[in-house]
């Protein structure tokens, strides 16, 4: 370990990592519980600093993992020692022989789709499955959370009752079995969290003390607080404990009401269904408005056609999984059965996702407007317990007043927004016109789906969601480098994409490019050379292209060097009113001189390109750009050195205002034509 960077001393760490092996051919491979030896360089994580992004550094350190290894090629090996974690590779062999019985009696992705729902983790399921099922808003199914350990304690129970067992009886049988079905399924987080609270519930149950649940819930809450303080910042654990807050205190107020509505008992089973899915939402729209800009309206349906028939999945599931010993047949034939099951659920839960308008876009809430609409909230659900009472329906139009309100205050009406979105290593920035209309310039970050990390899905979809964005009209690629290019698919995928002008210069483009035209091959794309102008709300967006100076590139567009494709970038220049912006792309050296030569106006605000790269910014480019603000999109601690000193140090000279996203999360500069205010997300 280098200390101040000038002394090496040799430091015994101790902690979680997360290792990723950039190895490509055959892998070693180990089981749950091997110990395994890497060789590489340890970083702490860096959280991607934007508005409602999920904060996976402080999530991840929830879990006891502190820190990540990319190890180098060949560094990688599994010491196998007798004795070590025998229990972790018991059940991890265990586990296996599962997989093997259930790809017997199905399709492999149905196996991989039930192994996921019993077991936890969805890296194996099918990504259009995975996603249908988050735009349905039901993906928590798909991995072992609270829901599966309350399905089994509640079948427990029930069963229990049903064979005459008194309640304490009954709840220390549920108990038992939860805590089992934790230790099979591994234990993570959530689990541990859920049979906690399972734990403290069926205690109240057990006692004949159930009117204490809520003091339950708390005294949960506050011991994995005490225990794990970062818990409290954990997306997971936030939404856990309000959706059990939800079914407790409005669950109830909900069920009667909806019971006036509908006094028929056919419909009783429905009512359940429709209050409990309410309650939950309901408890935890400032956190969906935070952190996913979408609520999800056909979870109603989802949660009444879908949960069920994969309740019964599950809980077959593990039958027949307790049946596989003994009675391997019988086992066999249910696994077929929830096999097909399972092929039902997914087509109708499909079917749902597809349904248009089936979300909602929600204003990202604060902590003013959230603890607002917590108070009107409880105040309507509990005042004199009648929901319709004529003081509740007051509550409810000042909540609306107050919703409408919050709305208001966060579209900016008759305000250009250009905001540098926080990618790590690469650049995404999207702009919003005085009228909503929007462009994206770039949706890249050196992470790829490659790594089993989509930049685009996990941190650019989430952040345009988090502005209020529903669809891009524009989607512009400087060029195809996948620091650029590489979320570009998920964007035009999950949220749907207009236009999309991208260079097609290459007769093999890269992957990021060949999944983006796969994404938009019934939407028109056309080069960024077609179209030089897009005025659009006041807003004009020149485009301005800069010819190679790669020698190696010839008249037919033969792929030269990484620094050619760099020079080559399309550049936007966004003007209106009195201010301007200038994106760069990767421009640096002679490209820069280039572009000046293009009769280029000087710009209030610059990108600087290729993330502050030494040859990029020249002095004699800040001469004829004259920036008062630049704006450098970096990765922290990235292994290119960028920005270098030499850059900073003409920034520093010029002298102009600088942002940095290693520094300052994502920037947004907000203008009416004439005047220009700065917001960043660290201070």
């Amino acid at each position: 370990m280098t200390e101040a960077g000038k002394t090496r001393l040799p430091r015994r760490l101790v902690g979680g990592v997360l290792l990723s092996v950039r190895q490509y051919g055959p892998q070693p491979e180990g089981e749950e519980g091997d110990s395994i030896s890497a060789a590489g360089i340890v970083r702490l994580f860096h959280a991607y600093h934007n508005p409602g992004q999920t904060d996976w550094a402080t999530a991840l350190a929830a879990r006891g993992i502190d820190a990540r290894i990319s190890a180098a090629p060949g560094t990688v090996r599994i010491v196998r020692r007798e004795g070590h974690e025998p229990l972790l590779s018991t059940l991890a062999r265990w586990r296996s022989q599962v997989r093997a019985a259930l790809m017997q009696a199905m399709p492999d992705k149905d196996a991989a789709l039930i192994m996921g729902m019993l077991f936890g983790g969805y890296d194996e399921i099918d990504r259009e499955t995975v996603r249908d099922f988050a735009t349905t808003g039901i993906v928590h199914i798909l991995s072992v959370s609270g829901a599966h350990i309350a399905l089994v304690a509640g079948a427990v129970f029930w069963l229990s009752r049903r064979l005459a067992v008194p309640d304490n009886w009954a709840a220390g049988l549920a108990a038992a079995a939860m805590v089992g079905y934790g230790f099979v399924s591994g234990f993570s987080a959530p689990v541990v969290r859920s049979v906690v609270m399972g734990l403290i519930g069926m205690a109240a149950i057990g006692s004949g003390r159930l009117a204490s649940a809520p003091r339950a819930l708390s005294l949960a809450a506050l011991g994995m607080l005490i225990y794990e303080p970062r818990n409290l910042f954990d997306i997971s654990f936030q939404l856990s404990i309000g959706c059990t807050a939800g079914l407790l205190f409005l669950h109830p107020r909900l069920s009667t009401w909806l019971r006036s509505c509908i006094p028929t008992r056919a419909g009783q089973w429905v009512v359940e269904g429709v209050a409990a899915t309410m309650a939950a939402q309901l408890a935890v729209i400032p956190f969906l408005s935070w952190y996913f800009g979408v609520f999800p309206i056909i979870s109603l349906c989802s949660n009444l056609l879908v949960v069920p028939i994969l309740e019964v999945v599950i809980l077959l599931g593990l039958l027949g999984i307790l049946l596989a010993g003994a009675f391997a047949p019988v086992a066999h034939v249910v696994f077929i059965v929830i096999s097909l099951l399972t092929g039902l659920a997914v087509e109708i839960n499909r079917f749902l996702a597809r349904i248009p308008g089936g979300s909602i876009t929600l204003p990202a809430m604060g902590i003013g407007s959230g603890c607002l609409y917590y108070g009107l909230l409880l105040g309507s659900a509990y005042y004199q317990n009648n929901w319709l009472h004529w003081r509740s329906r007051q509550a409810a139009v000042i909540l609306l007043i107050a919703a409408g309100t919050v709305v208001w205050g966060m579209s900016r009406p008759g305000l250009l927004q250009v905001h540098f979105i926080d990618v790590g290593q690469g650049d995404a920035t999207l702009i919003i016109t005085p009228h909503g209309k929007t462009i994206l310039v770039d949706a890249g970050g050196a992470m790829g789906p490659q790594n089993g990390f989509d930049i685009g899905e996990r941190v650019v979809v989430p952040y345009l969601r988090h502005c209020g964005v529903k669809s891009i009209d524009w989607l512009i690629l400087t060029h195809n480098h996948q620091d650029h290019a590489g979320g570009a698919a998920a964007v035009a995928e999950i949220l749907g994409v207009h236009q999309v002008l991208l260079r097609q210069e290459d007769s093999h483009p890269p992957a990021a490019i060949l999944r983006l035209q796969q994404s938009m091959h019934d939407r028109g794309m056309r080069e960024a050379a077609e179209v030089s102008e897009i005025k659009v709300d006041g807003v004009t967006i020149k485009l301005f292209e800069v010819g190679s100076d790669d020698p190696d590139r010839d008249a037919k567009g033969k792929k030269g060097s990484s620094s050619s494709e760099n020079g080559r970038s399309n550049v936007p220049r966004i003007e209106y009113g009195r201010h301007s912006f200038l994106l760069t792309g990767d421009l640096e050296g002679e490209s820069e001189k280039k572009l000046s030569e293009k009769a280029m106006p000087p710009s209030t605000v610059l990108k600087v390109g290729h993330h502050g790269a030494r040859k990029s910014t020249q002095s004699e480019f800040l001469t004829r750009i004259t920036p008062e603000y630049a704006v450098i999109s970096v990765g922290a601690d990235n292994h290119f050195g960028h920005p270098t000193p030499e850059t900073l140090h003409r920034l520093q000279e010029w002298p102009v205002t600088l942002y940095r996203t290693d520094h300052d999360g994502a920037v947004v500069f907000y203008s009416d034509g004439e005047t220009l205010t700065v917001e960043k997300t660290v201070h």
